[in-house]
């Protein structure tokens, strides 16, 4: 009690304490509430992390027991991809037309004679989920005795000037983009304010700097 007596009679009285434990307490209370929207922050940036979708793309080579080339595009990552565009490449130069039928096009001026039997094609439709762990087979086709003779190189050699880029946003309506251009995939954040955009940007030139096409708009496109 005396020494409580003391630090009241050094804060010059009742009314300066009084004053003085309001001020710590606003203090106090100032300093919870910073760290409960601290921690706020990190749980929600841990939680847009947790559901960030991750594609992938891989092609199966023609053998000899089997003609087939297919290509596969999957989704990796830990949440929803939706899709927003879908282009394909050959050169530098998109290729246009509805749906499926573009992919088909590319495919045909790219192998051309070395083509044998129908060609199955789909696309990534605007609106399309692509969920957790999900594939779309985007292209398959079988292809002639000649060029499987020519090894994988011979088909590498033919799917070197294709390029594609898939525009989708996660489920937070972040914007995101997978690029593949020479066998290599670039994932980046599709804004012109992300390094990530500019550093795809600088590599793979007018694939990336190509706005999304409105669906009316990709029948102009060759």
């Amino acid at each position: 009690m005396k020494l409580l007596a003391n630090l009241v009679e050094s804060m010059g009285g009742a009314a300066n304490a009084q004053a003085f434990g309001a001020l710590l307490s606003l203090v106090t209370a100032t300093i919870a509430i910073i760290i409960a929207i601290w921690n706020g922050i990190i749980i929600q940036k841990q939680a847009r992390l947790s559901v960030i979708p991750a594609l992938s793309i891989w092609a199966n080579y023609p053998t000899r027991d089997s003609p087939i080339v297919r290509v596969t595009i999957a989704n990796k990552g830990f949440g929803p991809a939706i899709i927003q565009s879908f282009q394909v490449f050959r050169d530098g130069s998109e290729i246009g037309g509805p749906l499926f039928e573009k992919t088909i096009t590319l495919i045909k001026s790219s192998f051309g004679r070395h083509l044998s039997g129908k060609i199955y094609a789909a696309t990534l439709e605007r609106g399309h989920s692509l969920g957790t762990g999900d594939e779309v087979v985007i292209a398959e086709f079988s292809v002639t005795p000649e060029l499987i003779r020519c090894g994988t190189d011979g088909v590498a050699q033919l799917m070197k000037p294709i390029s594609l880029i898939v525009r989708y946003k996660d489920i937070y309506g972040r914007k995101w983009a997978f690029a593949v251009h020479e066998f290599d995939g670039h994932t980046f954040k599709d804004s012109c304010c992300s390094s990530s955009y500019r550093s795809a940007r600088k590599q793979l030139g007018n694939i990336i700097s190509s706005p999304p096409r409105h669906p009316l708009d990709e029948y102009k496109a060759r």
